[in-house]
């Protein structure tokens, strides 16, 4: 069976046809060539894929995005801006971060290097059998009864979707969602699995598929989901924060600390990673580094387990607050 895998593709297979050149209207004192001003134009030596926005892989939404920069004389992009976007915004971070990371061979004027503008498209697409237009309004719908609460609405325009198209990923990814919300997990695994054949290893898929597994306390295969969007995304925090809880769960309490402590070097901000991280080390019996964690908690708002933790004479010395 073929597999439908998500995937970014650049537009550039040459770039004498793929990258235009325009005037740049800068004031810098190096002149900006144009194309036509140029002996050869700059040549792609270095390629960094966009990054598709996890929520966008789940839609199913797709765009194009025009970037419009100048290759330095060292080959480096520099003042890269979107041209035109469709749809406007969505996707203009990711192509705007990739294209920094670009390296060029620069563009020569009478064999020396100069600085050219150009223009590059991005096109942000998921792979496989087109999908019928109406599918995906249906699905539309349906993402949009999620954002509202309307869970069982939402489960009839996503199945409306798979009616028309039954190859339609984010048909059933959407239904799954909707189904977690209602709590029928059995029924949102049912459509994960689906969404996973259709769309292609997308790590919010299997995260998601991962956290009905939890609620059904099936923490291995729970586990096995959330490598899997580890794999696929290595700096999702929100997977190894549910994998740690999943850990901690069986009893694996130093597995746990560990992904805790990974989810802190992600996101220092992530209140809800000491506290889990302060239960795993309790466990473990580190009272030191337990009431280190509820300290730090206390600091971003939430100081019930070092009241509790005090009340029980256990962290001595800081105040609760301080």
């Amino acid at each position: 069976m073929k597999r439908h895998l998500l995937i970014v593709l650049i537009l550039f297979a040459s770039l004498m046809q793929n990258i235009s050149y325009a005037s740049d209207d800068s004031n810098s004192q190096e002149k900006v060539f144009r194309l036509d001003e140029v002996s050869t134009p700059p040549r792609v030596i270095i390629a960094v894929p966009p990054r598709y926005p996890l929520e966008m892989q789940i839609q199913g939404v797709e765009g194009r995005v025009v970037l419009g920069f100048i290759v330095n004389k060292d080959g480096g992009v520099r003042d890269p801006n979107v041209v035109t976007a469709v749809p406007e915004g969505v996707f203009d971070a990711s192509a705007l971060e990739a294209a920094k990371q670009y390296r060029f061979k620069p563009a020569t004027k009478n064999g020396e290097p100069v600085d050219c503008y150009v223009k590059l498209p991005m096109k942000f697409s998921v792979a496989g059998a087109k999908t019928p237009y109406d599918a995906y309004e249906a699905a539309q719908k349906g993402f949009k009864f999620i954002k509202v609460g309307e869970y069982d609405n939402a489960v009839k325009a996503f199945s409306e979707a798979i009616k028309i198209s039954k190859k339609y990923g984010p048909g059933y990814s959407g239904r799954g969602i909707a189904y977690m919300n209602l709590k029928e997990y059995e029924k949102a695994i049912k459509d994960f699995n689906e969404a996973i054949k259709r769309s292609g290893k997308i790590a919010l898929l299997y995260k998601l598929r991962g956290d009905a597994y939890s609620v059904l306390k099936d923490y291995k295969k729970a586990i096995k989901d959330f490598d899997g969007a580890i794999k696929i995304e290595p700096e999702m925090p929100e997977a190894y924060f549910a994998r740690g809880d999943a850990f901690r769960n069986l009893g694996k309490y130093s597995e746990a600390v560990a992904d805790y402590t990974k989810v802190i070097e992600l996101d220092k901000s992530f209140l809800q990673a000491y506290n889990n991280r302060a239960v795993a080390y309790n466990k473990l019996k580190d009272t030191e580094n337990m009431c280190l964690d509820i300290k730090k908690a206390c600091d971003l708002g939430d100081c019930r387990g070092l009241e509790l933790a005090q009340k029980a004479e256990k962290c001595s010395g800081d105040t609760v607050g301080n």
